[in-house]
């Protein structure tokens, strides 16, 4: 019996894997592509207190969260394309959390998201006057 050395059989090996139908992975299963995914990014600021950094952004997918930092940005990224719903939590007491706020997002878009804090303090603050 005659053995091949490792790279006559490497050779042979690939010149095999070479032989499945375009599109198809080694073992000849068609290649599924990953699912495009996207991001959202933004800042969390307040007419009292500027930028706001340690408020948490929450994501309607999961458990998705990011943590704005001292700059107030946060950014939250694998999220799956179409609408997402965004909300805070961890606000001082003194704040009122703004709306829910919702984007739609792109198989490996990019949006951009402002929120807006309320942290006067006042029972009326946010209402129509």
């Amino acid at each position: 019996m005659r053995t091949l050395t490792l790279p006559v059989a490497l050779l042979a090996l690939t010149a095999c894997s070479s032989l499945a139908e375009p599109g198809t992975g080694p073992s000849g299963d068609p290649e599924v592509p990953a699912p495009a995914v996207g991001a959202v990014t933004g800042r969390v600021l307040s007419k009292e207190f500027g930028v706001m950094g340690g408020i948490k952004v929450v994501a309607n997918q999961g458990d998705k969260t990011a943590t704005s930092d001292d700059r107030g940005v946060w950014t939250l990224s694998g999220l799956t394309p179409g609408l997402v719903a965004l909300q805070l939590t961890n606000l001082p007491a003194e704040c009122r959390a703004p709306e829910a706020r919702a984007v739609d997002l792109n198989p490996g878009g990019m949006a951009r998201v402002r929120f807006l804090v309320d942290c006067s303090g006042s029972a009326e603050a946010g209402t129509a006057k």
